[in-house]
Protein backbone atom coordinates (compact mmCIF):
# COMPACT_ATOMS: atom_id res chain seq x y z
CA UNK A 1 0.00 0.00 0.00
CA UNK A 2 1.44 3.36 -0.99
CA UNK A 3 1.57 6.34 1.36
CA UNK A 4 -1.76 8.19 1.34
CA UNK A 5 -2.22 11.95 1.10
CA UNK A 6 -3.98 13.83 3.89
CA UNK A 7 -7.11 14.15 1.73
CA UNK A 8 -7.11 10.41 1.12
CA UNK A 9 -6.68 9.70 4.83
CA UNK A 10 -9.62 12.00 5.60
CA UNK A 11 -11.76 10.12 3.09
CA UNK A 12 -10.81 6.78 4.64
CA UNK A 13 -11.69 8.05 8.11
CA UNK A 14 -15.01 9.41 6.84
CA UNK A 15 -15.89 6.07 5.23
CA UNK A 16 -15.24 4.24 8.51
CA UNK A 17 -17.03 6.83 10.68
CA UNK A 18 -20.11 6.89 8.44
CA UNK A 19 -20.19 3.11 8.38
CA UNK A 20 -20.13 2.97 12.19
CA UNK A 21 -22.63 5.82 12.72
CA UNK A 22 -25.30 5.00 10.16
CA UNK A 23 -27.74 2.16 10.70
CA UNK A 24 -28.63 1.91 7.01
CA UNK A 25 -26.60 1.38 3.87
CA UNK A 26 -24.76 4.39 2.53
CA UNK A 27 -23.90 5.19 -1.04
CA UNK A 28 -20.40 6.35 -1.93
CA UNK A 29 -21.76 9.64 -3.25
CA UNK A 30 -23.36 10.44 0.13
CA UNK A 31 -19.96 10.37 1.83
CA UNK A 32 -18.24 12.35 -0.93
CA UNK A 33 -21.00 14.99 -0.88
CA UNK A 34 -20.33 15.72 2.80
CA UNK A 35 -16.56 15.53 2.48
CA UNK A 36 -15.84 17.33 -0.81
CA UNK A 37 -18.57 19.94 -0.57
CA UNK A 38 -20.21 20.03 -4.00
CA UNK A 39 -23.79 21.24 -4.37
CA UNK A 40 -25.05 18.29 -6.38
CA UNK A 41 -24.00 15.32 -8.48
CA UNK A 42 -26.51 13.56 -10.67
CA UNK A 43 -26.57 11.24 -13.66
CA UNK A 44 -25.86 13.00 -16.94
CA UNK A 45 -28.86 12.56 -19.23
CA UNK A 46 -26.78 12.69 -22.39
CA UNK A 47 -24.39 10.10 -21.02
CA UNK A 48 -27.34 7.88 -20.18
CA UNK A 49 -28.69 8.22 -23.72
CA UNK A 50 -25.34 7.47 -25.34
CA UNK A 51 -23.49 4.64 -23.50
CA UNK A 52 -20.18 5.47 -25.20
CA UNK A 53 -20.27 9.04 -23.96
CA UNK A 54 -17.31 9.94 -21.67
CA UNK A 55 -19.69 12.05 -19.57
CA UNK A 56 -21.55 10.06 -16.91
CA UNK A 57 -22.25 12.68 -14.22
CA UNK A 58 -23.24 16.33 -13.94
CA UNK A 59 -21.66 18.42 -11.22
CA UNK A 60 -23.12 21.54 -9.66
CA UNK A 61 -20.84 23.62 -7.48
CA UNK A 62 -19.50 27.13 -7.00
CA UNK A 63 -17.76 28.19 -10.19
CA UNK A 64 -14.71 29.33 -8.23
CA UNK A 65 -14.34 25.86 -6.70
CA UNK A 66 -15.09 23.68 -9.72
CA UNK A 67 -11.49 22.84 -10.62
CA UNK A 68 -10.58 21.87 -7.05
CA UNK A 69 -13.76 19.85 -6.57
CA UNK A 70 -13.26 17.92 -9.81
CA UNK A 71 -9.66 17.15 -8.76
CA UNK A 72 -10.82 16.01 -5.31
CA UNK A 73 -13.53 13.86 -6.88
CA UNK A 74 -11.11 12.14 -9.25
CA UNK A 75 -8.61 11.60 -6.43
CA UNK A 76 -11.34 10.03 -4.29
CA UNK A 77 -12.49 7.71 -7.08
CA UNK A 78 -8.90 6.63 -7.75
CA UNK A 79 -8.46 5.79 -4.05
CA UNK A 80 -11.73 3.83 -3.90
CA UNK A 81 -10.70 1.72 -6.89
CA UNK A 82 -7.31 1.04 -5.29
CA UNK A 83 -8.96 -0.04 -2.03
CA UNK A 84 -11.24 -2.33 -4.00
CA UNK A 85 -8.23 -3.91 -5.73
CA UNK A 86 -6.60 -4.43 -2.31
CA UNK A 87 -9.71 -6.25 -1.09
CA UNK A 88 -10.44 -3.63 1.58
CA UNK A 89 -13.72 -2.44 0.08
CA UNK A 90 -16.52 -3.79 -2.07
CA UNK A 91 -19.38 -2.06 -3.88
CA UNK A 92 -22.93 -3.04 -4.79
CA UNK A 93 -24.99 -0.97 -7.20
CA UNK A 94 -27.98 0.55 -5.41
CA UNK A 95 -29.96 0.77 -8.68
CA UNK A 96 -31.08 4.24 -7.63
CA UNK A 97 -31.08 7.36 -9.78
CA UNK A 98 -31.44 9.72 -6.83
CA UNK A 99 -28.97 12.59 -6.98
CA UNK A 100 -26.49 13.54 -4.28
CA UNK A 101 -27.28 16.98 -2.89
CA UNK A 102 -29.79 19.58 -4.04
CA UNK A 103 -30.50 19.64 -7.77
CA UNK A 104 -32.97 22.54 -7.58
CA UNK A 105 -32.22 24.84 -10.57
CA UNK A 106 -30.42 28.05 -9.61
CA UNK A 107 -32.29 31.25 -10.47
CA UNK A 108 -30.07 34.27 -11.10
CA UNK A 109 -32.29 36.69 -13.01
CA UNK A 110 -30.01 39.45 -14.27
CA UNK A 111 -27.24 38.53 -11.85
CA UNK A 112 -24.07 36.82 -12.96
CA UNK A 113 -24.21 33.04 -12.25
CA UNK A 114 -22.18 31.98 -9.25
CA UNK A 115 -22.51 28.23 -9.82
CA UNK A 116 -21.25 25.90 -12.51
CA UNK A 117 -23.54 23.15 -13.80
CA UNK A 118 -21.74 20.96 -16.31
CA UNK A 119 -20.98 17.37 -17.26
CA UNK A 120 -17.71 15.96 -15.94
CA UNK A 121 -15.37 13.85 -18.05
CA UNK A 122 -15.07 10.23 -16.91
CA UNK A 123 -11.35 9.37 -16.78
CA UNK A 124 -11.73 5.87 -15.37
CA UNK A 125 -12.46 2.43 -16.82
CA UNK A 126 -15.65 2.23 -14.81
CA UNK A 127 -18.96 4.05 -14.91
CA UNK A 128 -18.42 6.89 -12.43
CA UNK A 129 -22.12 7.30 -11.74
CA UNK A 130 -22.49 3.60 -10.99
CA UNK A 131 -19.61 3.76 -8.49
CA UNK A 132 -20.96 6.86 -6.73
CA UNK A 133 -24.39 5.29 -6.68
CA UNK A 134 -23.15 2.06 -5.08
CA UNK A 135 -23.45 0.94 -1.50
CA UNK A 136 -20.02 0.41 0.00
CA UNK A 137 -18.82 -2.25 2.41
CA UNK A 138 -15.54 -2.08 4.27
CA UNK A 139 -13.49 -4.97 5.63
CA UNK A 140 -12.15 -5.33 9.16
CA UNK A 141 -8.65 -5.07 7.73
CA UNK A 142 -9.53 -1.64 6.32
CA UNK A 143 -10.83 -0.48 9.71
CA UNK A 144 -7.63 -1.73 11.30
CA UNK A 145 -5.54 0.00 8.63
CA UNK A 146 -7.28 3.34 9.24
CA UNK A 147 -6.14 3.38 12.87
CA UNK A 148 -2.63 4.46 11.89
CA UNK A 149 -2.59 3.97 8.09
CA UNK A 150 0.00 1.22 8.17
CA UNK A 151 -0.50 -2.04 6.34
CA UNK A 152 0.16 -5.44 7.90
CA UNK A 153 3.37 -5.66 5.86
CA UNK A 154 4.55 -2.27 7.15
CA UNK A 155 3.83 -3.25 10.76
CA UNK A 156 5.69 -6.55 10.34
CA UNK A 157 8.63 -4.70 8.81
CA UNK A 158 8.73 -2.21 11.70
CA UNK A 159 8.59 -5.05 14.23
CA UNK A 160 11.43 -6.81 12.41
CA UNK A 161 13.54 -3.64 12.56
CA UNK A 162 12.84 -3.22 16.29
CA UNK A 163 13.76 -6.86 17.01
CA UNK A 164 16.96 -6.50 14.96
CA UNK A 165 17.95 -3.34 16.85
CA UNK A 166 17.27 -4.96 20.22
CA UNK A 167 19.30 -8.01 19.19
CA UNK A 168 22.18 -5.77 18.11
CA UNK A 169 22.00 -3.85 21.39
CA UNK A 170 22.02 -7.02 23.49
CA UNK A 171 24.88 -8.50 21.47
CA UNK A 172 26.93 -5.31 21.83
CA UNK A 173 26.31 -5.17 25.57
CA UNK A 174 27.30 -8.84 25.95
CA UNK A 175 30.49 -8.22 23.96
CA UNK A 176 31.43 -5.26 26.17
CA UNK A 177 30.85 -7.32 29.34
CA UNK A 178 32.98 -10.17 27.91
CA UNK A 179 35.85 -7.83 27.04
CA UNK A 180 35.80 -6.25 30.51
CA UNK A 181 35.75 -9.67 32.18
CA UNK A 182 38.69 -10.78 30.06
CA UNK A 183 40.70 -7.66 30.94
CA UNK A 184 40.00 -8.14 34.66
CA UNK A 185 41.06 -11.79 34.46
CA UNK A 186 44.40 -10.82 32.89
CA UNK A 187 44.99 -8.16 35.55
CA UNK A 188 44.54 -10.78 38.27
CA UNK A 189 46.86 -13.26 36.53
CA UNK A 190 49.71 -10.75 36.27
CA UNK A 191 49.89 -8.77 39.57
CA UNK A 192 52.18 -5.80 39.80
CA UNK A 193 55.65 -6.58 40.91
CA UNK A 194 56.66 -5.16 44.25
CA UNK A 195 59.12 -2.28 44.09
CA UNK A 196 61.45 -4.15 46.39
CA UNK A 197 61.91 -6.87 43.75
CA UNK A 198 63.06 -4.40 41.15
CA UNK A 199 66.89 -4.14 40.75
CA UNK A 200 68.31 -1.00 39.23
CA UNK A 201 71.63 -1.48 37.53
CA UNK A 202 73.98 1.31 36.59
CA UNK A 203 75.50 1.19 33.14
Amino acid sequence: MRELTEKEKNLCKALVEKDEQEQHQLRVGDVLHDLIGFECIEKDKLGEKYPDSPFKIRLTCLSSQKEDIVDDLNEAISLLLMLKDKGMMSFVDSKSDECFGDNTPKMYGFQEPTHSDAAVMDYFDINTWQLLNSYYYISNSFKDYCKNFKSIEQRRYEKTIIVALLTLLITTASLIVSIRSCCQAKAISYPEESTKDIIFQKP
